[in-house]
């Protein structure tokens, strides 16, 4: 019968803590975790650095500790009344660190610079495009009626039955020339026009509101 090697023997979890090791075997580094050898298999050790002498694998304190800190969650922090303080007030014990660093006034400057930025870059975007649909209509109502009719020749007509009957060519141009027509764009154009004229207020409005309060975390 073969001897087993004498560093093989198995010996209970947390002994290798007990002996000062540097280095935790696989039983001891999943009782360090406090899971088991199975569930560390699973979901610690495939995303840790380990020490490999011969066939067996170590894993170092600093690299579970490292794992643990990086997989901690911190539970929603509940505001406590308090009657000196209004409306709410924290003990130390309850401030986490994603609240500390709010709390910071350069992360709120340049929390509100990033906010104001935004802003801006969105409602460029949106005056970008109702400049756009202006210039569509203004561009269709300036050209004449049959070109209007060539390019919508194809797209216009009425259902016989169960088939769609393209209109002819001449009579929309003779649609197009309709004073009612040209109307109906003009009417257009005012519309979009007045649209872009009131949201353009309510975003310098808005603007100038993100402003002042960068101005004032200056």
């Amino acid at each position: 019968m073969a001897r087993k090697h004498r560093g093989a023997r198995a010996h209970p979890p947390g002994t290798c803590r007990q002996r000062g090791a540097e280095g935790l075997c696989r039983k001891c580094a999943a009782a360090f975790m406090g899971v088991s050898a199975d569930t560390f298999d699973r979901h610690v050790a495939p995303s840790i650095a380990c020490v490999s002498i011969g066939s067996k694998r170590t894993y170092t304190v600093e690299t579970l500790h490292a794992w643990q800190a990086q997989h901690t969650t911190h539970p929603p922090v509940l505001l406590v009344p308090h009657a000196r303080s209004a409306p709410y007030s924290f003990s130390p014990r309850q401030v986490p660190v994603t609240l500390l660093r709010a709390s910071d006034p350069e992360y709120q400057r340049r929390l509100a610079q990033r906010n104001y930025d935004r802003t801006v870059e969105r409602v460029e975007e949106k005056r970008t495009l109702r400049r756009e649909a202006i210039d569509r209509a203004e561009a269709r109502m300036a050209k004449r009626p049959e070109q209007l009719a060539h390019e919508e020749v194809g797209s216009l007509g009425r259902w016989q039955g169960d088939a769609f009957k393209p209109f002819p060519e001449e009579e929309l141009a003779a649609h197009f020339r309709d004073d009612r027509q040209r109307e109906r764009l003009a009417a257009e154009i005012h519309k979009l026009r007045d649209r872009d004229r009131r949201l353009r207020k309510g975003e310098r409005t808005r603007l100038r509101h993100l402003k002042e309060k960068l101005d004032a975390r200056e």
